[in-house]
């Protein structure tokens, strides 16, 4: 918005045209000047007033502007979040200092399926993308113009965003750690556009942002934190082939293959997301957006998953 704001005045006031190019003529000041110095640099003192009088007239713009459904939605979350007494607002140092790892997750996605694994928090999983999502990737939609293609992106974000949900029925669930009450968890991916989105987010994808919301309803009131880490496609080979099984059958006598190659993958156990995680995430992907995701927060996060030694 203030951007736009910038841009209609710049379109439709000449006084705010001519500050800005006595600021472009003068040069912006590379650093904030004392008093005395502007007094001593009248040329610095005029780009400093203009300055500050471009700034203002920016942000008291009263020029009214269109809210698409996706900022909607955000700050609707936004609204409910700050009046809702039992969403807490802070955030444990130990996800804000750099600090090693508690485990990490490493995790793709086919157009097909997705699938994800961890020795250090012993889980793998598979999940088969439903038909109608596989009909609009790339295997059947050639091209955006109705701007109903699911990109092989927003599939590899929802790929990190369920690891993380892996991650933490891992340290909640299975095996809390009293010693590391906040743990941080690095998800491994190949896809540097997913890797990017689940620390700043997205703002050229609509699916993209609705996943956001999901994984900001995820991340509520839970001591596990995420960050990304990125890993290449030839080293990814493991959750590759996980992801390149087709059938959610088939996705058990796979896993017991690898494992029969890499021992270390034995004391993995298969973790199936709940069925409110895998019905969010259809939606998301198939209608770009999310009901309610205060409610869905506490739906998860009290029912996240399962494991099981096979594909019971």
């Amino acid at each position: 918005a203030l951007g736009l704001s910038y841009q209609h005045l710049f379109t439709t006031q000449k006084g705010f045209r001519d500050m800005v190019k006595a600021i472009k003529r003068q040069g912006s000041q590379q650093k904030k000047r004392t008093n005395a110095e502007l007094q001593e640099n009248p040329e610095a003192r005029e780009v400093a007033f203009y300055q500050s009088k471009v700034g203002k007239a920016v942000y008291n713009s009263k020029t009214r502007y269109y809210i698409n459904r996706t900022l909607k939605a955000e700050l609707k979350l936004l609204v409910e979040a700050f009046t809702s007494p039992w969403v807490s607002f802070s955030r444990p140092i130990a996800h804000l200092v750099d600090r090693d790892n508690s485990g990490l997750a490493r995790g793709d996605s086919s157009l097909k399926a997705a699938g994800g694994y961890s020795i250090d928090m012993q889980f793998w999983w598979h999940v088969e993308w439903p038909e109608a999502v596989r009909q609009r990737t790339l295997l059947f939609v050639k091209n955006n113009k109705d701007n109903k293609l699911i990109s092989i992106n927003v599939l590899e974000y929802a790929t990190t965003i369920i690891n993380y949900v892996a991650a933490t029925h891992f340290f909640t669930v299975v095996a809390p750690n009293p010693t590391d009450p906040y743990p941080m968890v690095q998800i491994d991916a190949d896809n540097t556009t997913a890797e990017s989105w689940l620390i700043k987010g997205t703002t050229v994808s609509f699916i993209g942002r609705a996943l956001g919301r999901l994984q900001c309803a995820l991340m509520i009131n839970n001591p596990v934190g995420a960050k990304p880490g990125h890993i290449t496609t030839t080293d990814n080979f493991i959750a590759d082939g996980i992801s390149r099984v087709e059938n959610a059958s088939e996705a058990d006598a796979y896993f017991a293959s690898l494992q029969q190659d890499y021992p270390q993958l034995k004391s993995c156990r298969r973790f199936h997301p709940s069925p409110g995680l895998i019905s969010a995430v259809t939606q998301i992907l198939l209608d770009g957006k999310l009901d309610d995701p205060l409610q869905l927060s506490r739906t998860l996060l009290a029912n996240l998953g399962r494991s099981t030694s096979s594909d019971s």
